[in-house]
C-alpha cells in the first residue's frame, strides 16, 4: 500500500496531511513521527522535522525516501522544515 509509515534509520516516517502540506505551503515531504536511536537523531533532526530533499532530489513520499537511501552509500544532506516554518539541514554519512 502507498503513503504507510515506515521505520528507518531509528525513525517512524510518516507521509504529510494535506492539512500540513497547506500550512507550510508544501507540494510534498515526509514527516518524521517518532525517532529512536539512529542515524537521524544523531544528526540533530527532531521529531516533528518534515523532510523535503535529500542530496537536492525532492522527497515526494516515504517510498522514495527508502528507495533513495536504500541505494546510498557516502554522505548524505537532507533538507527540510519545522512545523514552525524554521528550514533546517542536516548531513551525515551511511
Amino acid at each position: 500500500m502507498k503513503n504507510e509509515s515506515i521505520s528507518l534509520l531509528g525513525a517512524t516516517l510518516t507521509p504529510l496531511s494535506d492539512n500540513d502540506l497547506d500550512k507550510l505551503k508544501l507540494s510534498k515531504g515526509v514527516k518524521v513521527k517518532d525517532l529512536t536511536t539512529g542515524k537521524l537523531k544523531s544528526a540533530g533532526i527532531k521529531e516533528g522535522f518534515i523532510i523535503t530533499s535529500i542530496d537536492n532530489q525532492p522527497v515526494g513520499s516515504v517510498e522514495d525516501l527508502t528507495d533513495y537511501l536504500n541505494n546510498k552509500k557516502g554522505g548524505v544532506l537532507i533538507e527540510g522544515i519545522y512545523p514552525n516554518g524554521m528550514r533546517a539541514y542536516y548531513g551525515f554519512g551511511m
